[in-house]
C-alpha cells in the first residue's frame, strides 16, 4: 500500500526518506491530522502524520473492513523509523490471505479483474531504503540537536 506523509517542517523530509513516503502536497478539505500538523507547523514542533492509501471496490460491493496490508505498511515504516522490534509477520500472513481472496474473487469477474488491473498499472510505490545505521545515542543526540534548533527559533 501506498504512504504518504504530511510533515510540519520540510527537514523532516530527509529523515522520513528512506522509508519509501510520498510527501503529500495535498490541499483539500483539512482532516484532524492535517489541522494538527499545520498547528505545529505554526509554532515550530516537529510533527509527523502518515497515510496509507487501500484501495476500495464500492461499485462490486466489496467492503473490507480490516485490511492488514495496510496496518503492516504504516507499522513496518514506524517500527524502523523508531527503532522498535515488533513481530509483525501475523500482519503480513493476514495480507497475503487477503490479497489471495481479493485475487480469487477478481478471477470470477473480468470487470472486476479489468478494474484491478487499472489500479494496478496506474501504481507505483517509492522503494524503501534501509534506514541509515548508527549508535541509539547518535540518533538520540541528533534528534535532541533538531529540538534544540527548532525551540530556539520558535523563541526567536
Amino acid at each position: 500500500p501506498q504512504v504518504s506523509c504530511s510533515i510540519s517542517d520540510p527537514k523532516l523530509k530527509e529523515v522520513l526518506r528512506p522509508y519509501a513516503v510520498r510527501f503529500s502536497n495535498y490541499t483539500g478539505p483539512g482532516t484532524f491530522q492535517s489541522y494538527l500538523v499545520a498547528i505545529c507547523r505554526k509554532y515550530n514542533i516537529p510533527a509527523i502524520h502518515l497515510t496509507a492509501r487501500a484501495v476500495y471496490y464500492p461499485e462490486f460491493s466489496i467492503g473490507i473492513s480490516f485490511n492488514p496490508k495496510v496496518i503492516h505498511a504504516l507499522l513496518q515504516r514506524l517500527t524502523k523509523l523508531l527503532d522498535m522490534d515488533l513481530d509483525l509477520s501475523d500482519l503480513a500472513q493476514a495480507g497475503r490471505e487477503l490479497e489471495e481472496k481479493l485475487n480469487s474473487i477478481a478471477r470470477k469477474s473480468p470487470k472486476l479483474r479489468s478494474y484491478v488491473e487499472e489500479l494496478e498499472r496506474d501504481y507505483s510505490e517509492p522503494k524503501q531504503e534501509e534506514p541509515l545505521t548508527g549508535a541509539p545515542e547518535d540518533f538520540v543526540r541528533d534528534a535532541e540537536e533538531f529540538l534544540r534548533r527548532s525551540q530556539d527559533t520558535r523563541d526567536s
